[in-house]
């Protein structure tokens, strides 16, 4: 009787001991977002600085996997999710779509469907640093303008 219950406490102990690699990210964070997005139109370029972004970051986990949903809750504008997948302590946002505004001149302004990836990575177990990716096209009046980016940073920091 006494092997039994001990390999039933070593079994438990060891299943305790599983965590998948969604747990380190797991939480509560506030954040700050900010970095360039560039416009390219009739062989020119123009550059735009986001607005700085703060606001609350929640990371839950989906279904016990290595899957995660990132709730970015700026304290003005909507609330954006991103699924991610968690290797190690590295975050890999899926690609996925939102508007982008912006008023450059009388003839580039407006708003813009771009697509947004990424990937972060965590340090010393409570900081976050994604870099993102902004990727669109459009068309204002009849100018095809190319929207991309290649410093979107954002720096979340676990509430505790």
């Amino acid at each position: 009787m006494k092997k039994v219950s001990l390999i039933t406490i070593i079994f438990l102990s060891t299943l305790a001991g599983c965590k998948s690699d969604a747990d380190i990210f797991k939480g509560d964070y506030s954040y700050k977002t900010s970095g360039t997005v560039y416009i390219e139109y009739a062989n020119s370029r123009m550059t735009y600085n986001l607005d700085n972004q703060i606001g609350h970051l929640r990371i839950v986990e989906l279904s016990g996997s290595d899957s995660v949903l990132l709730i970015k809750n700026p304290l003005k504008g909507e609330v954006e999710t991103m699924r991610a997948k968690v290797a190690g302590d590295s975050i890999y946002i899926a690609p996925y779509k939102k508007q982008l505004s912006f008023f450059l001149t009388d003839s580039i302004n407006g708003n813009y469907d771009i697509t947004v990836s990424g990937r972060g990575v965590m340090y010393d177990k409570n900081t976050i640093v994604l870099n993102e990716n902004y990727y669109g096209i459009g068309i204002y009046d009849t100018t095809r303008i190319q929207i991309y980016s290649e410093n979107i940073t954002t720096f979340a920091q676990r509430n505790e």
